[in-house]
């Protein structure tokens, strides 16, 4: 992204964000909007697998571009336990799955409703491996939030995790 004619070869690039999560935390990521303007309203939420010690950056992204050139806006949200935001930030993601970092992901949509131009009408969440799983989860727990989800290789079963996990140690 660092070219300056980037957009003229047809590449979105991202916005860096700030998000404040209920309990506020700062949540820093990624908003990239479709080259052209569209009548689509459509934002998905691309979650990271991990969780924890990953994150989203603003380079390219081949799932953000083929998104943005469809005419869809990309949200990436490193919510808490993401790596690169020290040890304090990635410490509060433990223990909480399907909860705090759940409510960090539907914290940035409701911050992209209200921050955006047009009001997405249709909100997806796409994630492979946690990202599936909290993809799954946020249409769960709130399903007035999302219209769709898009969830690949995802852990599903976290008490198969968890005996898996002991089983290696």
């Amino acid at each position: 992204y660092r070219s300056k004619d980037v957009e003229a070869q047809g590449i979105s690039v991202p916005t860096s964000v700030v998000i404040e999560a209920r309990d506020g935390l700062k949540l820093y990521g990624y908003l990239t909007s479709p080259l052209m303007s569209t009548d689509r309203s459509t934002l998905v939420v691309l979650i990271h697998g991990g969780p924890y010690g990953v994150r989203d950056t603003d380079e390219y992204d081949s799932d953000v571009q083929f998104l943005a050139h469809n005419g869809v806006s990309v949200l990436q949200v490193n919510f808490r336990g993401s790596l690169g935001y020290g040890r304090d930030f990635l410490n509060k993601g433990y223990g909480e799955w399907g909860k705090k970092m759940q409510n960090d992901i539907s914290d940035s949509v409701k911050w992209a409703q209200q921050t955006s131009k047009n009001k997405y009408k249709q909100v997806c969440f796409m994630g492979h491996s946690y990202g599936g799983y909290a993809s799954l989860w946020g249409a769960i727990q709130e399903p007035e939030l999302v219209n769709c989800v898009i969830a690949s290789m995802g852990v599903y079963d976290l008490t198969l995790l968890a005996k898996r996990d002991q089983s290696l140690e």
